[in-house]
Order: C-alpha cells, then sequence, then structure tokens
C-alpha cells in the first residue's frame, strides 16, 4: 500500500506493506530462473535495441510532475512497465539466477518505489529534496566513472545542460517576446458581445 501526504502508518497498515513486500520477493526469486530464460533466443542486438526504445518511452511518458511533488497521482503505467520490461531484457544476459533476481529487485525500488520517495520528500521538504538528489546525482556520477569516463562525462554535460543551461536560456530568451498588436478587430465571447450592446 502506497501512503498519501495525510495518512499516518500504524502497526497494521506497516505489517500489511511488509507482508506484500515478503510475496512480491518471494516471486521474484521463485520466478528468477523464467525471467532469466524467458528471451534467452532473442539475440544481443536485439535486446540491446529494444532496451534503448522501451527505455526512451520510459524517459518520455514518465510522470516527472509526481516526482516532483506537483501531482498527487503516479500515473504513468506504460512507463513503468516499459522500465520493468526492459530490466527483464537485460537480467537475461546476466550469468545467474541470484544476479537476476537481485536486478530485477533493484529495478522495482528505481522505477516504481524511488518516485514515491521523492514525492513524499519533495512535498515534505525542498532542502532535503536537493540533498537527496545532489547524492544521487553524485552517486551516478561515481558509478559511471567506474564504468567508463566518456559515459560520465556525458552524462555530467546533460545534467548541466538541463538544470542550469537551458533554464538560463529559457529567461534569456524572454527579453525577446512581444505581443502582437494591430487593427484589427480582437475575437469576443458571445456573452459578453450581448453584454456590451445592452
Amino acid at each position: 500500500r502506497v501512503f498519501t501526504d495525510t495518512t499516518t502508518p500504524n502497526v497494521a497498515q506497516l505489517l500489511h506493506s511488509f507482508k506484500s513486500l515478503c510475496i512480491v520477493g518471494g516471486t521474484l526469486l521463485v520466478t528468477s530462473p523464467v525471467l532469466k530464460s524467458l528471451v534467452r533466443s532473442f539475440s544481443d542486438d536485439t535486446i540491446w535495441a529494444m532496451s534503448f526504445f522501451l527505455t526512451c518511452i520510459h524517459l518520455f511518458l514518465h510522470n516527472y510532475s509526481y516526482s516532483n511533488g506537483s501531482d498527487t497521482d503516479l500515473n504513468a503505467p506504460v512507463s513503468l512497465n516499459a522500465a520493468i520490461f526492459t530490466s527483464i531484457l537485460l537480467a537475461s544476459r546476466l550469468p545467474t539466477n541470484l544476479h537476476v533476481f537481485v536486478f530485477i529487485v533493484f529495478a522495482v525500488e528505481i522505477f516504481a518505489l524511488w518516485p514515491i520517495v521523492t514525492h513524499i520528500i519533495k512535498r515534505k521538504s525542498t532542502e532535503w529534496h536537493l540533498v537527496v538528489m545532489f547524492i544521487t546525482v553524485a552517486t551516478t556520477v561515481m558509478g559511471f566513472y567506474c564504468l567508463n569516463k566518456v559515459i560520465m562525462t556525458l552524462y555530467i554535460a546533460t545534467i548541466v545542460l538541463i538544470t542550469l543551461v537551458c533554464p538560463f536560456w529559457l529567461i534569456s530568451i524572454q527579453r525577446y517576446k512581444y505581443n502582437l498588436s494591430g487593427n484589427w478587430t480582437e475575437a469576443k465571447i458571445a456573452g459578453v458581445i450581448e453584454d456590451d450592446d445592452k
């Protein structure tokens, strides 16, 4: 169960959530061999292409307003399904069933539970939200540093572009904004015209 901002979980709700967690974790553990062999017949090129395509779907259809604290409901089923299926595709190339289990659990935590956590933190404290986001970005940078420095550089450049350059550029071009005016008749709502005539 997902707790809203106005509810405080009691013992019964926490026990219910823990039971649900055990059920989901046990199900993933039991089905790990199936998930590992689900797309074994697919070639590596097909796996990479489908993963890239589904990741793009996830990025474009994700409800960023919820993570930012604006919306109250996380209504992005297509985005979530695309992310989980991408995880299953990539998990099929891991060596053991335990690797598959850990990878899928991590994917569920990141794509399904992490937006809820960031939403609650954002609604409670903007300062803590910034701290958590900074830690997240720093952790990602360190992970990319261990993996590939080129990818790390591209990631940092993308973060700087999205969070600093684009907003500054949008603010700077506001001075070029102007309203068109002329000698044409402006459109009026029918009810307003009738009231003016009276």
